[in-house]
């Protein structure tokens, strides 16, 4: 019914436990450690630059050119700009017109 939106028993356990320890904020509380600094929109936008050059670039490639973790170009790449690696070529998870006509040219 909720789909990938519904809690896991863990969690619904874990919640649970809390509340009956006395917790009463529905918030989770803010992480240990600093915020992440390397998933700006210059970063984003210049490893889309380098993905959109060259569709077979390896990760590690893009951790080498920008000095960037493997996680925070993993996530750049995943969560941010939406690309999956397809017969070894970067192409976006959903295709719009345009990308749908470009990737009509790559050959598989």
């Amino acid at each position: 019914m909720y789909g990938e939106q519904t809690m896991t028993r863990q969690a619904i356990g874990k919640w649970c436990k809390q509340f009956e320890e006395g917790r009463t904020e529905l918030q989770d509380k803010a992480g240990k450690g600093r915020p992440s600094t390397s998933t700006t929109a210059d970063h984003i936008a210049r490893v889309d630059e380098l993905i959109r050059m060259n569709r077979r670039i390896k990760i590690n490639e893009i951790v080498a050119e920008f000095g960037l973790s493997y996680g925070s170009v993993h996530s750049i790449i995943h969560e941010h700009l939406n690309f999956n690696k397809v017969c070894a070529r970067w192409v976006p998870r959903s295709l719009t017109d345009a990308n749908r006509s470009s990737v009509s040219s790559f050959v598989f």
